[in-house]
């Protein structure tokens, strides 16, 4: 009767311990997907990480939409896709022209304030210039 007793303990300890192992991995397991989760949410939020799609529809695919939704012929489709083309190429070119000229702008700025500013006080504030030009740009990444 006592060596069965004795027999079941180291078996029972055994079992115990591969439990205990199970548990603490799986609480590692939560810990670190908690962190990971946690750590890409503060990345988001600081601009730092997009975690948002940037996919845009073309304009073929706009205009299947607007066929199925409003019940386009296929002559109507086919004038909307054309419409909607030209439309996203007139926007990409304004855009481009704009970042141009900001472009230029900004080193307009430079230039002037390069003249009123000591050589110091300049190296200072295109520091801080720089440092809210890439602050913009990581809020509009994140669009």
């Amino acid at each position: 009767m006592v060596e069965k007793e004795q027999n079941r303990q180291p078996r029972y300890a055994a079992r115990r311990k591969i439990v205990l192992q199970i548990v603490l991995a799986l609480i590692i397991l939560s810990s670190g997907t908690i962190i990971g989760a946690g750590a890409t949410i503060l990345l988001e939020k600081n601009g730092i990480i997009s975690i948002r799609s940037r996919y845009r529809p073309e304009s073929a695919e706009l205009a299947q939409k607007f066929q199925r939704k409003y019940g386009l012929n296929d002559e109507q489709t086919q004038q909307v896709e054309e419409i909607f083309s030209e439309s996203l190429q007139y926007r990409e070119a304004i855009r481009e022209q704009m970042i141009e000229q900001l472009r230029k702008e900004r080193e307009r700025l430079v230039e002037k304030m390069r003249e009123i500013l000591t050589d110091e006080q300049f190296d200072q504030w295109h520091e801080d210039f720089q440092a809210g030009i890439e602050r913009i740009r990581r809020r509009h990444e994140k669009r």
